[in-house]
């Protein structure tokens, strides 16, 4: 695929993600500020919009400047693109979250201390969650199998990597860990992001929105899984890489679409974590609060409470899960 195009691909989902952020969050909040749902178009809530969207703009057409002014077959080009997006919305997020904070309407004072039954008996995981969460992980078996069957096949060395063109500029020997080991990495990531979901499950108070985050979670076990089984039979079934590419804005598109109807909902679920134990409407620090995770203020889905002793380990879980299949990604690589 022309490199241009593929980066044109990947701005415009960065794009849409960040642009449409605002209108994902609950309609109560903007910015991470409790306003009210009516305040989006009043004039101080305009204005806060407008000074996001400056920002978040002025990111995008940096990130495009830089990357056609460096050149786009380089990937630290597609990192500093990257980055500058995230920048733009950061800043732009910073600044209405600080000029918004006059505006804030008072919530009902929560009680001071309030029970979660985190892990009763009978919180148990909805029956459709085996269903759907099963399939995924028959897709890195059925790669394995295709490359097992093909085994001869293949050359003795292959292609692994391919550039911003498409054309492979890297290669490797024919091996069982080179073969099988974008599989073992395929389900090791599904597992992640199941044991992820079944976590944000129990450690948040029993709600709709923690069944809609699993099956977040699940949606995105059957894109990752995808992807990664289609990399990993690249060897035996030749075809253009940007198809597996080309999934992934259509998933994006769909999810933000649905994120949207889901905020927009008339009614929303109650959310009464006090205003003074977040940080710039996004960071959520109490120790009074049993609940692991707590539903977001700006973007949709949960965010951890860092006040929780057991968040610390919930987190160092996480990252180290993540971080030991990146380390078993690149020694497979090596």
């Amino acid at each position: 695929m022309n490199p241009t195009v593929l980066f044109a691909i990947c701005m415009a989902s960065m794009a849409g993600v960040t642009l449409a952020l605002p209108w994902l969050s609950p309609a109560r909040f903007l910015f991470g500020v409790r306003v009210g749902e009516a305040f989006h178009k009043s004039e101080p809530g305009r204005q806060a919009l407008r000074m996001y969207y400056v920002c978040d703009i002025a990111g995008i057409a940096a990130a495009i400047a830089l990357a056609f002014a460096l050149g786009l077959n380089r990937g630290s080009t597609w990192l500093l693109a990257i980055l500058l997006v995230d920048a733009g919305a950061a800043v732009g997020y910073y600044r209405a979250n600080r000029r918004l904070r006059g505006y804030a309407s008072p919530a009902d004072a929560p009680p001071a201390v309030r029970e979660a039954d985190l892990f009763a008996a009978e919180d148990r995981l909805p029956r459709w969650m085996l269903l759907w969460a099963i399939p995924p992980f028959l897709l890195p078996l059925a790669g394995a199998a295709d490359i097992h069957a093909h085994w001869s096949e293949i050359p003795a060395r292959f292609a692994t990597h391919y550039g911003m063109d498409g054309r492979p500029d890297g290669w490797t020997t024919r091996t069982p860990l080179h073969l099988y080991g974008m599989f073992l990495f395929a389900a090791g990531l599904l597992l992640w992001l199941l044991l992820s979901g079944i976590v944000g499950y129990f450690g948040a108070r029993r709600s709709p929105g923690r069944r809609t985050m699993l099956g977040i979670m699940i949606s995105m076990m059957y894109l990752m899984g995808t992807v990664f089984t289609g990399v990993g039979i690249l060897p035996v079934r030749h075809f253009p890489p940007w198809m597996l590419i080309a999934i992934t804005p259509a998933y994006v598109a769909g999810l933000l679409f649905w994120i949207y109807r889901k905020g927009s909902s008339p009614a929303p679920p109650s959310e009464s974590t006090p205003d003074e134990c977040w940080t710039l409407g996004d960071i959520y620090n109490n120790p009074n609060d049993p609940a692991l995770f707590v539903p977001k203020r700006m973007g949709h889905g949960y965010t951890i409470n860092f006040g929780n002793p057991r968040g610390k380990w919930v987190i160092a879980g996480l990252v180290g899960g993540i971080g030991l299949l990146i380390a078993f990604m690149f020694w497979m690589m090596r």
